[in-house]
């Protein structure tokens, strides 16, 4: 309604364009309209017309001299453009008032408008909350144009689109779901426009719907805590994770896995006689202390891994003497579960593991006890692996969120999950 107007609008139109959410109606904006129309129309009847435009105005005395009429054609100003020298019929710029604007197909400073254009000052990310019908949802838009002197925000629905969200109207409302069928939002048609009801949040790796035209392996690579390649592919062929199903590429060089994950070479790999039922073989192992405190408060992490089965279970703990306690839950919970007993234990020869009780407790149970040679941790290779697996996750993490180091005990359950 509003972009079909002809100039003489102009100004009524930005006055409507202040209006807030309330006022700014179709039928106000047609009242307003109305209004000024039967104003300029009761106007142009009460003046009277001349036979022609009074469109020059006359900067000095008409010379009445022998030359006066060429005189009187160069001293003439149009009131269109304010230039002196030539009337309506001559002016280049009254010729091309009435054309409509050709469509811009390149994007610089500024966006056409039908009113004209406006100033594009910046160019990013905005996270919404969305309040809907079910609760609010985050919604994060990629590469938004930051004009100012725009008083509506504007969502392209080709972003849905391209994204492979579908879109439904229907029944005065526009449903929108994502690319696997679920709902994602329902906007309702209020005076004749869908209208998004949300607040902008500040950005802070706030949890929110990504929409992007493609899956990025590079970006599922930093959701798992940067994880090797062929792990990732492993999961995008089993089709178990939820817009996994259709990840592309490669990552050639990742300079968070280079900067979090070096170490030296590993051992020479050597023949290994496998258990045959779980619980057969635990292998157990404390990582610690930690450079700061969990918000819980712990400092160290102990694993329990099963050599059968690779099934690990983490303990986080205050003081290292805790351990005990926890292996001995441990031991409960899972011989109950599988209706199997712990047969051999391995780990390091740490003060936890080689106390008297917990040594006396393991021959109580009639548990054989390994240890690894002294100085050599990596004889213990399941458990020093596993805790190596999931640091370097953590500090991936750490590194690339820069969340404070005191959710180091978050992220190793985020690596458990």
């Amino acid at each position: 309604m509003l972009a079909n107007l002809p100039r003489s609008y102009d100004n009524l139109v930005m006055q409507l364009y202040q209006l807030d959410d309330k006022n700014f109606t179709s039928l106000n904006v047609q009242k307003s309209l109305l209004a000024e129309y039967d104003r300029v129309t009761v106007r142009e009847k009460s003046e009277a017309r001349p036979k022609e435009p009074a469109v020059f105005s006359i900067e000095s005395a008409v010379s009445r001299k022998k030359n006066s009429t060429k005189e009187f054609k160069e001293r003439r100003k149009y009131f269109f453009c304010g230039t002196v020298g030539h009337i309506r019929k001559n002016c280049w710029k009254f010729k091309n008032a009435n054309k409509m604007p050709t469509h811009h197909n390149k994007l610089s400073s500024s966006a056409s408008m039908a009113e004209g254009t406006t100033n594009i000052l910046g160019k990013g990310d905005v996270s919404l909350e969305i309040m809907d019908n079910s609760g609010k949802v985050s919604l994060l838009l990629k590469n938004v144009l930051y004009a100012p002197q725009m008083v509506r925000n504007l969502i392209s629905l080709r972003k849905f689109d391209l994204a492979h969200y579908s879109i439904l109207v229907k029944n005065f409302k526009m449903i929108i779901r994502t690319p696997r069928n679920r709902l994602f939002l329902t906007v309702p048609l209020i005076d004749k426009f869908y209208v998004i009801k949300a607040n902008v949040i500040k950005m802070q790796n706030d949890s929110a719907a990504y929409i992007s035209d493609k899956d990025s392996i590079e970006l599922w690579h930093a959701r798992f805590g940067h994880l090797n390649m062929q792990g990732l592919k492993d999961f995008s062929k089993s089709n178990n994770v939820y817009g996994l199903e259709n990840l592309k590429g490669n990552v050639d060089k990742c300079d968070t896995c280079c900067l979090t994950k070096s170490s030296r070479a590993s051992f020479p790999n050597i023949d290994k006689i496998r258990t045959q039922h779980v619980l057969e073989l635990i292998h157990m192992d404390i990582w610690g202390p930690a450079p700061v405190k969990s918000l819980g408060g712990a400092e160290y992490f102990y694993s329990i891994i099963d050599d059968y089965s690779r099934y690990a279970v983490v303990y986080f703990l205050k003081h290292k003497n805790e351990a005990f306690e926890c292996f001995k839950a441990y031991k409960q919970a899972m011989e109950r579960l599988t209706n199997r007993k712990i047969k051999r234990v391995r780990s390091d020869n740490g003060t936890e593991f080689s106390a008297d009780y917990f040594e006396q407790y393991l021959i109580n149970e009639g548990i054989k006890i390994e240890r690894t040679n002294i100085y050599l941790p990596e004889m213990n290779g399941v458990a020093e692996r596993y805790n190596r697996t999931i640091i370097e996750g953590v500090r991936a993490l750490l590194h690339e969120s820069k969340l404070p180091k005191t959710l180091w005990a978050e992220f190793v359950n985020t690596q458990l999950s």
